[in-house]
């Protein structure tokens, strides 16, 4: 039986899931692009109906967004800008303050709030139009690759329910969302170098597929409904 999560729950869940991504796929700071005066983390978002997500990625203006024991005190906040698909593309600016690893951005309706985890990961909550608001997770190492899908049941002739995921060091970090309701599930999993994805929630494989480029697809069996998932790099 598959457990939905509450909010405070899913972002532990992904919080955990990313820490996990980051050892296996060695240190993040710095990473996700060529300038050593920046970081770049990119990652998924979700909102607490589960019936909406999409893919961001923050740019903070620190190549150390974890400077050394000592020498946070004597750093100021930084400028970060971000990137929002979700419906749409919208740019967010804000601030990264690398003495306490807080984040805050806003733009085109949303709000963003987060924390540094120390191992390459970044998560939080966010506020956007309509009154949504949810939960975001991301990570800036090896440079994620983020993709967003439906799945569908055998036979029902219908989607069922959409998905966000995104792949770094090997490691999958996401979520699935029942069109049902009754909230959020969290995924984890691996992908290995010949393409093949292995999806798990709380310790259960419950999808397999494949990855070719921009695109992932494959099957699912929770024990209790089966079908098909397909997905392609969030839009």
């Amino acid at each position: 039986m598959l457990t939905h999560l509450s909010r405070t729950g899913r972002l532990l869940a992904l919080a955990s899931a990313l820490t996990l991504a980051a050892a296996c796929g060695g240190d993040g700071d710095g990473g996700g692009g060529p300038n050593n005066n920046q970081t770049t983390f990119t990652g998924i978002l979700s909102s607490d109906d589960g019936q909406s997500s999409g893919a961001v990625e923050f740019v903070a203006e620190t190549g150390s967004p974890a400077p050394p024991a000592g020498a946070a005190a004597l750093l100021a906040p930084v400028n970060i800008t971000g990137t929002v698909t979700f419906g749409g593309t919208f740019t967010v600016t804000g601030t990264y303050d690398p003495a306490t690893g807080a984040l805050t951005a806003s733009g085109g309706g949303f709000s963003f709030t987060g924390t540094y985890d120390g191992n390459g990961g970044l998560s939080g909550t966010w506020t956007g139009p309509g009154g949504l608001s949810g939960t975001f997770v991301a990570t800036s190492g090896n440079a994620p690759a983020v993709f967003c899908g439906t799945y569908d049941e055998d036979d029902d002739g219908s989607v069922n329910g959409t998905f966000s995921f995104f792949i770094t060091g090997g490691s999958i970090t996401g979520e699935a969302y029942p069109q049902s309701g009754g909230g959020v599930i969290p995924l984890g999993g691996t992908a290995n170098g010949n393409g093949n994805l292995t999806i798990t929630t709380q310790g259960q494989t419950i999808a397999t597929g494949t990855r070719n480029g921009t695109d992932v697809s494959g099957d699912y069996d929770t024990g209790s409904s089966s079908g098909t998932w397909v997905g392609s790099a969030c839009q």
